[in-house]
C-alpha cells in the first residue's frame, strides 16, 4: 500500500495496549491490513481491496510482511525458541508464507534463525494457541466494520463472538466431531469393502487355477487309465494267441490220431 519500507517495534516485553495515531492518509489502516494479511487474513477482510495482490504498492510487483510474535513464559508454542515469525510474501499471482524460530542467546547480539514450516496449515494452528481469531469482531474490526458493528448492535448479535472468543462454543465442534468421526467409521467401511473385494478377487483367480488343475489332473487320469487298458489288452491278445496257438497243436495232434487208428 503506502509503505515502501517500515519496521515497528512494540515493546510487548513491558507494554500490553498500543495505541497508533496519525492524520488520515498517514498509513494507519496499512499497518492494521498488515497485521491481519501477514497472519493469513484475506484482501477482503480489510476492505482495502478484494484480493491480496491489490495490498502490493503501487509500481511494485510483491510485497513482504514480517511479524514477530513473542513465545515466552506460559503457553509458549512447542517447537519454536523465544519468538516465532510469520513472514507473508506476497505476489502478483500467489503469495507464500514462512514460520521461523528465533533464539535469543545470552552474551551475544545475535540471534539463531531457523525456517520450521511453509504450510498455512501450522499458521492456522499456531493462531489457535495464541487464541488469534482473524474472523472474530472481538478480535479484530476495520473502520467500516466498526460503523457497521455499532449502528446494528443488539445484545443477542454479541453472544457467538463472545462466546468464540472466549473459546465457550463447542456444541458446534462436538457436531463436526461426531461428523468427522462417521467419516473416519465410512472410511473404514469403505477399505474394508476393497479390501474384501481384493480377497475376493484373488479367491477367483485361485478357483479358476484349481479348475484348470483338475481339468489337467483328469484328463491325465484318463490318459493313464488308456495306457492300463491298453497294456492288459496287449495281454490278453498274447494270452489269446497262445490259447490259440495251444488249441491249434492240440486240435493238430487230436486229428492225426483219429486219422492212425482208422
Amino acid at each position: 500500500m503506502c509503505h515502501e519500507s517500515l519496521k515497528i517495534n512494540f515493546d510487548v516485553l513491558n507494554r500490553n495496549c498500543f495505541f497508533i495515531g496519525g492524520s488520515n492518509g498517514s498509513g494507519k489502516s496499512a499497518l492494521f491490513a498488515a497485521l491481519n494479511m501477514g497472519l493469513g487474513g484475506r484482501g477482503s477482510q480489510n476492505e482495502r481491496g478484494s484480493t491480496v495482490k491489490q495490498y502490493i504498492k503501487d509500481g511494485q510487483n510483491r510485497a513482504k510482511i514480517r511479524i514477530v510474535l513473542t513465545n515466552r513464559g506460559f503457553g509458549r508454542y512447542p517447537g519454536y525458541g523465544d519468538a516465532v515469525v510469520v513472514e507473508r510474501i506476497i505476489n502478483l499471482t500467489s503469495s507464500t508464507y514462512q514460520l521461523k524460530s528465533l533464539t535469543y542467546e545470552e552474551g551475544r547480539c545475535h540471534v539463531l534463525e531457523e525456517v520450521v514450516s511453509h504450510k498455512k496449515s501450522d499458521l492456522d494452528k499456531l493462531l489457535a494457541r495464541f487464541s488469534i481469531q482473524l474472523d472474530n469482531s472481538i478480535f479484530w474490526m476495520s473502520q467500516n466494520r466498526c460503523r457497521e458493528f455499532l449502528q446494528e448492535l443488539k445484545n443477542i448479535s454479541l453472544i457467538p463472538c463472545i462466546l468464540l472468543s472466549l473459546r465457550l462454543k463447542k456444541n458446534d465442534h462436538r457436531g463436526e466431531n461426531v461428523k468427522i468421526e462417521k467419516l473416519r467409521e465410512d472410511r473404514k467401511r469403505l477399505q474394508n469393502i476393497e479390501q474384501n473385494k481384493r480377497n475376493l478377487s484373488e479367491l477367483k483367480s485361485i478357483l479358476r487355477w484349481l479348475l484348470f488343475s483338475f481339468s489337467n489332473f483328469v484328463l491325465i487320469a484318463e490318459n493313464r487309465n488308456f495306457a492300463v487298458l491298453f497294456q492288459d489288452l496287449c495281454k490278453h491278445n498274447e494270452l489269446l494267441t497262445k490259447a490259440v496257438d495251444v488249441y491249434t497243436k492240440l486240435k493238430e495232434g487230436f486229428v492225426a490220431k483219429e486219422v492212425s487208428w482208422t
